[in-house]
Protein backbone atom coordinates (compact mmCIF):
# COMPACT_ATOMS: atom_id res chain seq x y z
CA UNK A 1 0.00 0.00 0.00
CA UNK A 2 2.59 2.42 0.91
CA UNK A 3 4.26 2.15 -2.85
CA UNK A 4 0.97 3.55 -4.33
CA UNK A 5 0.94 6.62 -2.25
CA UNK A 6 4.66 7.21 -2.88
CA UNK A 7 4.63 7.88 -7.02
CA UNK A 8 1.94 10.86 -6.12
CA UNK A 9 4.04 12.17 -3.76
CA UNK A 10 6.91 12.63 -5.61
CA UNK A 11 5.01 13.33 -8.73
CA UNK A 12 3.53 16.49 -6.61
CA UNK A 13 7.01 17.63 -4.54
CA UNK A 14 9.10 17.22 -8.02
CA UNK A 15 9.06 20.38 -10.49
CA UNK A 16 6.00 21.98 -11.82
CA UNK A 17 5.89 23.76 -15.55
CA UNK A 18 4.85 27.17 -16.27
CA UNK A 19 4.46 29.91 -18.69
CA UNK A 20 5.25 33.38 -18.92
CA UNK A 21 4.50 36.50 -21.05
CA UNK A 22 4.44 40.09 -20.40
CA UNK A 23 5.26 43.13 -22.03
CA UNK A 24 7.18 46.38 -21.28
CA UNK A 25 5.22 48.87 -19.41
CA UNK A 26 5.45 51.63 -22.24
CA UNK A 27 3.75 48.46 -24.36
CA UNK A 28 6.30 48.29 -27.43
CA UNK A 29 8.66 45.05 -25.79
CA UNK A 30 6.87 41.59 -25.82
CA UNK A 31 8.29 38.76 -23.73
CA UNK A 32 7.67 35.01 -23.43
CA UNK A 33 9.26 32.48 -21.40
CA UNK A 34 9.07 28.81 -19.59
CA UNK A 35 10.26 28.18 -16.44
CA UNK A 36 9.74 25.75 -13.45
CA UNK A 37 8.06 25.48 -9.81
CA UNK A 38 9.76 23.71 -6.97
CA UNK A 39 6.05 23.98 -4.88
CA UNK A 40 7.89 22.31 -1.87
CA UNK A 41 10.22 24.78 -1.54
CA UNK A 42 8.26 27.58 -3.03
CA UNK A 43 10.96 28.36 -5.55
CA UNK A 44 11.06 28.52 -9.22
CA UNK A 45 13.92 28.72 -12.26
CA UNK A 46 12.55 30.74 -15.42
CA UNK A 47 14.08 32.08 -18.72
CA UNK A 48 12.82 34.40 -21.17
CA UNK A 49 13.09 36.09 -23.99
CA UNK A 50 12.67 39.73 -24.93
CA UNK A 51 11.53 38.98 -28.39
CA UNK A 52 12.85 40.93 -31.39
CA UNK A 53 16.15 42.25 -29.16
CA UNK A 54 18.01 38.85 -29.12
CA UNK A 55 17.81 39.27 -25.12
CA UNK A 56 17.73 36.24 -22.89
CA UNK A 57 17.27 36.14 -19.28
CA UNK A 58 17.51 34.09 -16.66
CA UNK A 59 16.28 34.40 -13.11
CA UNK A 60 14.73 32.78 -9.86
CA UNK A 61 12.10 33.43 -7.45
CA UNK A 62 11.96 32.94 -4.27
CA UNK A 63 9.38 33.20 -1.34
CA UNK A 64 8.37 36.01 0.54
CA UNK A 65 9.26 35.30 4.12
CA UNK A 66 8.77 38.36 5.53
CA UNK A 67 5.04 38.78 4.22
CA UNK A 68 2.67 40.45 6.61
CA UNK A 69 -0.76 40.70 4.41
CA UNK A 70 -2.34 40.08 0.71
CA UNK A 71 -1.11 43.38 -0.31
CA UNK A 72 2.30 42.67 0.05
CA UNK A 73 3.88 40.37 -2.79
CA UNK A 74 4.41 36.32 -2.29
CA UNK A 75 7.47 36.37 -4.00
CA UNK A 76 10.66 38.13 -4.68
CA UNK A 77 12.28 37.79 -8.43
CA UNK A 78 16.23 37.91 -9.52
CA UNK A 79 17.46 38.05 -13.19
CA UNK A 80 20.19 38.59 -15.35
CA UNK A 81 20.45 38.39 -19.13
CA UNK A 82 23.05 38.06 -21.55
CA UNK A 83 23.59 41.11 -22.63
CA UNK A 84 24.87 42.34 -18.97
CA UNK A 85 21.51 43.68 -17.92
CA UNK A 86 20.22 42.40 -14.39
CA UNK A 87 16.39 42.62 -13.01
CA UNK A 88 14.38 42.64 -9.38
CA UNK A 89 10.79 41.75 -9.61
CA UNK A 90 7.95 40.53 -7.35
CA UNK A 91 5.04 38.30 -7.92
CA UNK A 92 1.48 37.81 -6.52
CA UNK A 93 -0.57 34.46 -7.46
CA UNK A 94 -3.95 35.67 -8.57
CA UNK A 95 -5.67 32.53 -8.91
CA UNK A 96 -4.07 29.07 -8.00
CA UNK A 97 -2.89 28.38 -11.29
CA UNK A 98 -1.79 31.76 -12.20
CA UNK A 99 -0.17 35.09 -11.18
CA UNK A 100 1.21 38.35 -11.82
CA UNK A 101 4.42 39.94 -11.66
CA UNK A 102 6.46 43.08 -11.91
CA UNK A 103 9.78 44.28 -12.15
CA UNK A 104 12.71 46.23 -13.56
CA UNK A 105 16.12 45.95 -14.71
CA UNK A 106 19.35 47.64 -13.90
CA UNK A 107 18.65 50.53 -16.54
CA UNK A 108 15.33 51.53 -16.18
CA UNK A 109 13.05 49.95 -17.68
CA UNK A 110 10.19 48.22 -16.40
CA UNK A 111 8.03 45.18 -17.33
CA UNK A 112 4.64 43.45 -16.51
CA UNK A 113 3.79 39.84 -16.55
CA UNK A 114 1.56 37.55 -16.28
CA UNK A 115 2.69 33.62 -15.36
CA UNK A 116 0.59 29.88 -15.48
CA UNK A 117 0.36 26.32 -15.56
CA UNK A 118 -2.55 26.94 -17.93
CA UNK A 119 -0.41 27.16 -21.44
CA UNK A 120 -3.78 28.32 -23.17
CA UNK A 121 -4.14 31.15 -20.65
CA UNK A 122 -0.45 32.59 -21.49
CA UNK A 123 -1.22 31.51 -25.50
CA UNK A 124 -4.53 34.27 -24.92
CA UNK A 125 -2.50 36.35 -23.05
CA UNK A 126 0.34 36.25 -25.58
CA UNK A 127 -1.97 36.81 -28.80
CA UNK A 128 -3.28 40.05 -26.50
CA UNK A 129 0.01 41.41 -26.09
CA UNK A 130 1.54 41.02 -29.82
CA UNK A 131 -1.34 42.78 -30.91
CA UNK A 132 -0.85 46.09 -28.08
CA UNK A 133 3.35 45.91 -28.96
CA UNK A 134 2.33 45.94 -32.92
CA UNK A 135 -0.25 48.68 -32.27
CA UNK A 136 2.17 50.84 -30.54
CA UNK A 137 4.66 50.16 -33.49
CA UNK A 138 6.67 47.75 -31.81
CA UNK A 139 10.10 49.92 -31.81
CA UNK A 140 10.73 48.81 -27.66
CA UNK A 141 13.11 52.12 -26.23
CA UNK A 142 15.51 50.07 -24.74
CA UNK A 143 17.17 52.29 -21.97
CA UNK A 144 20.66 50.15 -22.19
CA UNK A 145 22.91 51.60 -24.95
CA UNK A 146 25.02 48.96 -25.09
CA UNK A 147 25.67 45.57 -23.07
CA UNK A 148 28.81 46.94 -22.05
CA UNK A 149 26.52 50.15 -20.52
CA UNK A 150 24.29 48.24 -18.34
CA UNK A 151 25.13 49.16 -14.61
CA UNK A 152 24.55 47.01 -11.48
CA UNK A 153 20.91 46.65 -10.11
CA UNK A 154 20.61 49.47 -7.34
CA UNK A 155 17.24 51.21 -7.95
CA UNK A 156 14.49 50.58 -5.13
CA UNK A 157 12.24 47.93 -6.73
CA UNK A 158 9.66 49.83 -8.93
Amino acid sequence: MAKYFLIPVIVFLSGCQFWIVGHSVDKRALVIGTGTAEPAAGTTVYTMEIVGANIICKGTSSPNRQRRSALEPEAWTELTCDDGRTGKGESTRTTLDTGVSKGTDSCGNMFVFDYSINQDFIAQKEAEYRAMVKRNGGFWNDKCVASTDAPKHSDPLL
